[in-house]
Order: structure tokens, then sequence, then C-alpha cells
């Protein structure tokens, strides 16, 4: 399925994502999920909170992006997230996208696509 909201039981999902990071620390049984979806507040909060890496491209309401940046702020102020998903986002090339890592160190928790690490203080 390439957009998970579409179903309607999210329930077995949820668990899914608790479970595979619960069993993250246990070597051997850890689980990487990926959930796909175009409307981000459709998704579960129940989802969204065990989310490590979260993929940003276009989004198309501002009060919608500074609501989904304040979720992964990492404690940086609105006005840096928003230079930096601008950076980013806005007049850039199709598939360009911000990655926000929150388990990544401070220099290493946002990206411009997988390879452009990016330091907040220059925002």
């Amino acid at each position: 399925c390439d957009d998970m909201v579409a179903e309607k039981n999210q329930t077995a999902i949820s668990e899914h994502f608790i479970r595979g990071r619960k069993l993250s620390g246990i070597e051997g049984l850890g689980c990487s999920s990926i959930y796909l979806a175009q409307m981000y507040f459709e998704i579960p909060k129940t989802v969204r909170g065990q989310c490590d890496v979260i993929i940003v491209v276009k989004v198309p309401s501002i009060v919608k992006l500074q609501r989904m940046l304040a979720e992964y702020s990492c404690g940086e102020d609105k006005k840096s997230l928003q230079k930096l998903y601008n950076y980013c986002c806005v007049n850039s090339e199709f598939g360009e996208f911000l990655l926000v890592n929150m388990r990544g160190k401070r220099e290493e928790m946002f990206r411009k696509n997988y390879d452009e690490y990016l330091n907040i203080a220059d925002f």
C-alpha cells in the first residue's frame, strides 16, 4: 500500500510500531518500520510518537508545516526550522526533502536528502 492512512483499522499497525521499537534493544529482534503517508496528521499519534526519523517533502500549508515541525523540533526554534525546511524543500528539485533524525547527535539531526548534514546554527 503506498499510503497507509487509507487503512481504516490502524490497531495492528500501531501495535507493530510499538512492539517493533521495544524489541530493537534486544539483539537480533529489532524491527525497522516505514509508514508512508501523504497526510501527516492522519497518521495515528501512536505511530508518529514511535518514529525516530521523519522525511518531509513539500507541505501544502504553512500551518500544517509548523504543526509538523513542532512535533519534531528537537528543541530548536520555529524560525530556524522553517529556514531549514525552505532550504531543503522550497525552490528545490523534485524529490528533495528535509530529514529529521530524532536519535542523532545535534550536528547529525537535520539533513537535506540523505547526504547533506545541516547545522541548524547556520539557519
